[in-house]
């Protein structure tokens, strides 16, 4: 089965945008302080939209260890490492299908990314120039943005894509307090556009703190609590 992926039909076309007219936007707001406070797991079933079916199902689990907070999506192969206070990425874990398997390992220091890579093709490494701003790793995005001041209606960040080793802007629009139903019930939510600036999608925050995520529709299938 094709890899669930945050962006996946960017990242399978290899594209890196930059949005100009983000420029004026502030840079996002994090503030994890009440959100992450204990070990969370969230099971979730994704759906393919066009079928209207369950493709398979996912656990994404938040596990706190001192200072660091721990992000897994089994479905997603992924394990991000990142700092519990500010969500800065440390280091990170995917693996990608795609013509063959992908292992992609990321380390962040203060002004650079590591990325080694065990590929169909053999072993690669490269050093990337960390730019400057708030940069969050592609796969902890979803609960990272729990954290977000969703009384903000725009706000920006930057994004590091390991299965092609660049960056790209992210734009966060978020949209009037909606009624969303899911298998695990109808909650009030924020509904967050992510903007790429090329293609949109959307993720859905419960209004009440600690912010779960209730569902996350990238156009062609849709995470959904259960």
């Amino acid at each position: 089965m094709k890899r669930i992926n945050l962006i996946i039909t960017i990242l399978l076309l290899v594209i890196s945008v930059s949005i100009l007219w983000a420029k004026d936007i502030d840079e996002i707001k994090l503030s994890a302080k009440e959100v992450f406070v204990e070990n969370e797991e969230f099971d979730y079933q994704i759906m393919d939209m066009k079928e209207n079916k369950v493709l398979t199902q996912s656990k994404i689990v938040c596990k706190i260890d001192d200072d660091e907070l721990e992000i897994t999506d089994s479905a997603n192969r992924s394990k991000i490492v990142v700092n519990k206070t500010t969500l800065e990425p440390k280091n990170g874990k995917v693996v990608i299908e795609y013509n063959g398997t992908y292992n992609i390992d990321t380390r962040f220091s203060e002004d650079s990314i590591y990325i080694d890579a065990s590929t169909p093709q053999g072993d690669q490494s490269m050093v990337v120039e960390k730019p400057e701003g708030i940069l969050l790793h592609n796969d902890q995005i979803l609960m990272s943005l729990r954290a977000m001041d969703f009384t903000k209606e725009k706000q920006k960040t930057i994004i590091f894509v390991p299965a092609n080793g660049k960056t790209m802007d992210l734009v966060l629009v978020v949209g009037e307090k909606e009624n969303f139903e899911v298998p695990a019930g109808k909650f009030e939510v924020y509904p967050v556009t992510l903007d790429f600036g090329v293609a949109t999608q959307t993720a859905y925050y419960e209004v009440e703190s600690p912010h779960r995520m209730i569902a996350y529709d990238n156009g062609t299938i849709q995470y959904q609590l259960k």
